[in-house]
């Protein structure tokens, strides 16, 4: 009983030192965070900036004067940070500076409420925005930036020669292997750059080609300076005669805090909010990282082309498309109005610019929901929307449940798998198959089309059989004659053509 009592009492003593110890520790860690003694000493301040980009105004509240003027945001509170942004900030300033890069001043200005970019301030003239989450080589890669306002070059020049600037560790002979004519590294713009795009790996790629892309030009002779005066022209025709690539057709600049990304691709100026979310495709399938949307704007570059050449349109007026948040949709794809398209799933970017084809030329009519499904079948990313939504795969869809929505579809599914080989899947679906079996399980003579699928696949029909230009007829008169048969007469031979896939 003794033993047992003294052994309770060791127990206790070293529980207590144990918890002693542990406090004394945690005590530590937090006067250490807390009297963090920071290296730079800031000075009060109140200054306001409005976003150019945006309706917002964004206050600064801490100042650093030495060797740059820096402003920082009163969302930054963190010491460590502070000490982090102003050294970096003043070593990228002192680099350009010492290699006789910085042809005009600038204000640094810091604040989780901008885009890492530069603009001109009535009071403070040029400035150049960074967010906190930044590193060394971007920060002097847009400090370079800002000293070519008037350049065209792709900002991957600018990475290249920070890269190179600021000593940055990337594998040393770069293998061109990496790079061929569909990879989107060659593309030099800005988001392959961020830390927040790609992943590390993926942008040590990036930043590796644009310092090979300034090493070789460096071969010939070529100084920072020589380089920076060279246009977007001078650089692709380098690209192409080097490494058999050459840039995209579109070009990628910063924007604002709602969108972030402003792409100009032809008569398109998107914008583009990175944290859009896909009303129909998963995010696996689709989001703002570089890499996938360069897939989508040469997707729809190609969908453009095509309907232009159908249509005969070259010279369309200017459209704004906007991603914003496919979840602002109660249940459509998108929208297009005047000089701009709303997308809230990808896949209906080519329906949507038809319908600016069709108010170009003055013949949106009865039509005007079918013609613009031209590509439902040859755009990609129409072709994924359709198989995820028509699979019931779209999670975040609001699909009807009065009417069954999601059932009525996978109902059709089992009909479409008849008819098919393959097992549907987001390449090979088949929209009209598709359209022609839902019809045939739903369509009842003498009552209302219940889904505007059932349309299209009258209208297909009529195409594939009669032509395509009775289904322009059709768009301007819904009492045509076609091929010396009444309208009607064609309506019930579709009728007697999709029943006959329910049989």
């Amino acid at each position: 009983m003794k033993k047992v009592t003294i052994t309770k009492k060791r127990i206790a003593i070293i529980l207590s030192v144990a918890a002693t110890v542990a406090l004394f520790g945690a005590i530590l860690v937090l006067c250490l965070t807390k009297y963090y003694s920071p290296k730079y000493l800031t000075e009060s301040c109140e200054l306001e900036i409005k976003d150019e980009n945006s309706s917002s105004k964004i206050s600064f509240d801490k100042s650093y004067g030495e060797n740059a003027k820096i402003y920082l945001g009163s969302d930054i509170k963190n010491t460590k940070t502070i000490d982090f942004l102003i050294e970096n900030s003043v070593n990228a300033y002192a680099l350009i500076k010492n290699n006789n890069l910085l042809k005009k001043d600038f204000t640094v200005v810091i604040s989780d409420n901008l885009v890492s970019n530069h603009f001109f301030d009535k009071a403070l003239g040029l400035c150049v925005s960074l967010p906190t989450k930044i590193t060394y080589e971007e920060i002097t890669s847009r400090f370079l930036a800002s000293q070519n306002t008037e350049s065209d070059l792709p900002f991957g020049v600018y990475a290249g020669i920070s890269a190179l600037l600021t000593n940055l560790q990337l594998p040393k002979n770069f293998p061109l292997s990496v790079i061929n004519k569909n990879s989107f590294y060659a593309d030099l713009q800005f988001p392959l750059y961020e830390t927040d795009n790609l992943a590390d790996s993926e942008r040590k790629i990036a930043f590796g080609f644009a310092k090979r892309i300034i090493d070789d030009l460096s071969l010939d002779n070529k100084t920072y300076a020589d380089i920076l005066a060279m246009n977007k022209n001078d650089i692709n025709m380098f690209l192409s005669e080097k490494y058999g690539v050459c840039l995209p057709d579109y070009s990628f600049e910063p924007y604002s805090k709602e969108y972030e990304y402003k792409v100009k691709q032809g008569c398109f100026t998107y914008y583009i909010n990175k944290e859009y979310t896909d009303l129909v495709l998963p995010s696996d399938v689709f989001s703002t990282k570089y890499s996938v949307l360069a897939d989508w704007l040469k997707d729809n570059a190609k969908t453009t082309a095509e309907s232009d050449e159908v249509f005969g349109i070259s010279d369309m007026y200017d459209i704004n498309v906007r991603l914003d948040d496919g979840l602002k949709s109660t249940s459509i794809t998108g929208y297009a109005n005047e000089n701009y398209i709303d997308i809230y799933s990808v896949g209906s970017f080519s329906h949507e610019y038809i319908h600016h084809a069709l108010f170009y030329l003055g013949k949106s009519g009865y039509a005007r929901e079918v013609i613009p499904e031209m590509h439902a079948n040859t755009s990609k990313y129409a072709t994924t929307m359709w198989y995820y939504l028509f699979t019931g795969q779209a999670k975040k869809f609001p699909y009807n449940k009065e009417i069954k929505e999601k059932e009525t579809y996978l109902k059709t599914l089992n009909l479409y798998k008849k008819y098919t080989a393959e097992t549907p899947t987001a390449e090979n679906f088949d929209f009209w198959l598709f359209a022609d079996c839902f019809s045939a399980i739903y369509t009842q003579k003498g009552t209302a089309f219940i889904h505007r699928v059932q349309t299209d696949s009258l209208a297909y029909y009529i195409a594939k059989i009669y032509g395509e230009n009775y289904v322009w007829q059709l768009n301007l008169d819904t009492q045509i004659v076609i091929d010396g048969k009444p309208y009607s007469d064609i309506v019930d031979e579709w009728y007697n053509y999709v029943k006959s896939l329910n049989n």
